[in-house]
């Protein structure tokens, strides 16, 4: 894990000298895509448009060909593109996806970007299509506003946890015990929030480290939780760069930037009458954010991307039972011997919810990403937390 500020350095040099600079990021914004290899060869060309990925495709120089097709190795990681001797490298954010092969012909290359432009107006309209799949997405979008927000807000919340009935959930799990929603939808929850939106968060807005962002990664070796956060702005570069080398990537307040998490939030705060928040991780495969723990919140963990293997943990005892306040990270041997309650890997489109006091640990599998919308509700909000400040009021004022 080091290195991280290599790409923003790289890349502050190359805008100052780089007169490509301005049509390049133009171009990267667009996300306009061009004919993909996969690392096994395959193409990806044939893919519906309801598949292909969002993500940014790294920009590369195109070198002379003389007509005759070139493959383009794409940089695995940061080192390789530290350790590149090209010199034109356009001033490109690494992505979340690496050891992509780009195909290009020179001589074909205006065709290629007319191409993209028309794939892209295509994909945007493909897109809005893959949203509409989404009743969670459609309902936040189309909804008839009523009077009775309590009722707008319980219906959402069905929708959040469909297909049990939310009088159900709350007669008979909420804070009882965890539920897990598997619905073999991936695309239940597209349109919510994306891997392509952080990045557009990233490049339009000031997230501050520890703020409203923060780089985490769990060593496997020392098993405890590092922070990887740099000082002040976090640039898309940085925050790439960190996530390739196995940082998870955390936005503390989504819902200050997405109207759909904003939507989700304000009206679910109807329904269970106290504050609602939200984070979202970006776990990138084979890696572990996180140390076990348990929260003072109850959480509901929406799957939005690929995927990732969950461990939930009853309370180790009775003052860990609704507790007050969040565990510190534990030690792995605390839940070594421990049998989980819950041990499932979550895909796309599912649902897990945990009860404040649940111990849980979360990591990717080596072959997929993920990334996950945490819903919280009910900090501090308990008759304890009220007593807590009444008290020492009743005594002073008694």
């Amino acid at each position: 894990m080091s290195g991280l500020t290599s790409a923003f350095a790289r890349y502050s040099e190359e805008v100052t000298a780089s007169p490509l600079t301005d049509t390049v990021l133009s171009a990267s914004r667009k996300r306009k895509r061009v004919s993909m290899t996969t690392s096994n060869g395959h193409s990806n060309g044939n893919q519906t448009n309801k598949t292909r990925s969002k993500s940014l495709e790294p920009l590369l120089p195109i070198p002379e060909t003389n007509g005759q097709s070139k493959i383009i190795e794409e940089p695995s990681t940061v080192k390789k593109i530290k350790n590149s001797e090209k010199k034109n490298l356009s001033p490109v954010y690494p992505t979340p996806y690496p050891q992509r092969r780009v195909v290009v012909s020179e001589s074909r290359q205006s065709q290629i970007e007319k191409a993209t432009s028309e794939e892209s107006d295509e994909d945007d309209e493909d897109d809005d299509d893959v949203e509409d799949d989404s009743p969670l997405s459609a309902w936040l979008h189309d909804h008839v506003p009523i009077e009775d927000s309590t009722l707008l807000g319980e219906h959402l919340f069905g929708l959040l946890i469909d297909p049990i009935p939310a009088k159900e959930f709350m007669k008979k799990t909420w804070q009882r015990e965890p539920l897990l929603v598997q619905r073999k939808q991936s695309t239940y929850y597209n349109g919510l929030f994306s891997t392509g939106d952080i990045d557009d968060i990233l490049r339009d807005n000031t997230l501050e480290y520890g703020e409203n962002i923060d780089l985490t990664f769990y060593n496997p070796t020392t098993f405890k939780k590092e922070r990887h956060n740099q000082e002040g702005r976090a640039r898309p570069a940085v925050v790439w760069d960190a996530y390739n080398e196995g940082c998870s990537v955390r936005i503390l307040n989504p819902h200050t930037y997405s109207t759909s998490v904003w939507k989700l939030l304000s009206i679910l705060q109807e329904y269970f009458g106290s504050l609602v928040g939200a984070n979202t991780y970006l776990t990138p495969p084979g890696s572990q954010g996180f140390a076990p723990h348990y929260d003072d919140i109850d959480a509901f963990i929406l799957q939005l991307e690929g995927r990732k293997h969950w461990r939930v943990y009853n309370p180790l005892n009775d003052d860990e039972v609704l507790p007050l306040k969040s565990s510190h990270d534990l030690d792995k041997s605390v839940v070594d011997n421990v049998k989980p309650c819950i041990d499932v890997v979550l895909e796309a489109g599912d649902l897990l919810y945990m009860p404040r006091g649940y111990i849980h640990q979360g990591y990717t599998l080596d072959d997929a990403h993920s990334l996950h919308l945490t819903v919280s509700c009910y900090q501090q909000h308990t008759w304890g937390d009220l007593f807590k400040i009444l008290l020492p009021k009743a005594v002073d004022y008694g």
